[in-house]
């Protein structure tokens, strides 16, 4: 049996992951967390593909994109520009190398970076709206990621100290929310996925930014509400559900501002659909890294298309268990669903697993194949 320990909400055995607990006005916990990640954003700062990037920015014309990302940041989430100013100011990078980190998925894909046969496609959903509500996310990455993340567990408070938000989240050096996972004391739990479209919209704001604007929402449909007025520059799938509202959704955002709501039916309405010559609509959804209802074109993804094959061969997913196996498939040995770094895509790894039970309130995090680990961390949902 693993001796729990309960700390600050967290129910936690030893971890390889970093949690990061801060508290304050927007600035003030953007700049807890930068110094407390100093060492994952110097590590993210150095990777390969950042390093290509910082002399696009140098151009003329990468000079033009990055501005404009930023004004419209300011314009839209002045908030937001005051965490990563904090985050610039706690870990000795400028302001200008943190927002990079925000917007670097859309710089590689003006680059072209993200067009390449072995390109990075992040990550696996699994919905199940059964009896007894969960849902479980594999967080990928180039293995170069392993020490570049941690867990951040913060409260955000006004000049007044009134609560403005509360979350915890995933995050990669340089984030406070990355586009992974999360949840927040509205009792809203988070996942994302990467879609690569092949048009951007430079006049948007980087999906770094618009994801994080769902840890402040109170309900489902103010998540929906707030991607069908902001205008992402990429691409995008967000799942969103709640443990008071009893929902999933799956939420498809295109660059263009073309947004997709995919309503996961509950288990309980099965016998409402029980109507001659129709089928009931699936309790469960899967989704990865390309459009399922929307048309906007995307590169493709042939380990999307594997992952998805496997996931069908599987019975309806009901209980957490039975995602914990799926995430942790290993047989298709070319484009597994838990990535080892053994397959085609390899150096790309799972990094990290959330399951999320909504009876049993729990978010529980593996840092190893969730079908035949433990988690490394569980944390109570609102």
């Amino acid at each position: 049996m693993i001796p729990l320990l309960i700390l600050l909400g967290l129910v936690s055995c030893v971890t390889s992951i970093p949690v990061y607990t801060a508290e304050g006005t927007h600035y003030e916990v953007g700049k807890i967390i930068g110094r407390a990640a100093q060492k994952e954003i110097a590590l993210t700062m150095a990777n390969p593909t950042i390093q290509k990037i910082i002399p696009f920015l140098d151009t003329p014309t990468g000079k033009q994109i990055f501005e404009g990302f930023y004004i419209n940041t300011v314009k839209n989430y002045p908030q937001y520009v005051d965490e990563i100013r904090g985050l610039a100011d706690g870990s000795g990078f400028t302001l200008e190398n943190i927002f990079m980190l925000f917007a670097k998925s859309e710089i590689e894909s003006f680059m072209g970076l993200r067009d390449q046969p072995n390109r990075v496609e992040h990550c696996t959903d699994i919905l199940a709206n059964s009896y007894t509500p969960c849902w479980g996310h594999n967080e990928d990455g180039d293995v170069y990621d392993r020490d570049t993340t941690y867990i951040t567990n913060v409260t955000i408070v006004s000049s007044e100290g009134e609560i403005i938000d509360r979350f915890v989240a995933f995050a990669y050096g340089g984030t406070i929310a990355a586009d992974a996972y999360g949840f927040n004391y509205h009792g809203l739990v988070l996942s994302e996925n990467a879609i690569d479209a092949k048009k951007l919209n430079y006049y948007g704001v980087p999906g770094q930014i618009t994801n994080r604007a769902a840890y402040s929402a109170k309900t489902i449909d103010e998540v929906i509400n707030a991607h069908a007025v902001a205008r992402s520059a990429i691409g995008y799938n967000l799942n969103v559900g709640s443990t008071r509202e009893n929902r999933m959704v799956n939420i498809e955002v295109d660059p263009l501002g073309i947004i997709s709501v995919h309503e996961v039916p509950s288990q309980f309405d099965e016998p409402n659909y029980q109507i001659p010559g129709e089928v009931a609509e699936p309790f469960y959804y899967f989704h990865m890294n390309l459009y399922k209802t929307l048309t906007t074109p995307c590169l493709p993804s042939e380990s999307s298309i594997h992952r998805l094959a496997r996931l069908v061969t599987y019975a309806p997913p009901t209980v957490p268990a039975d995602i914990r196996a799926m995430l942790g498939d290993t047989v298709d040995k070319e484009y597994p669903i838990y990535r080892d770094g053994s397959g085609v895509d390899a150096p790309y790894v799972t990094l990290t697993t959330v399951l999320y039970d909504l009876v049993g309130m729990t978010a529980s995090i593996y840092d190893k194949n969730p079908k035949t680990s433990s988690p490394v961390l569980v944390f109570p949902l609102w």
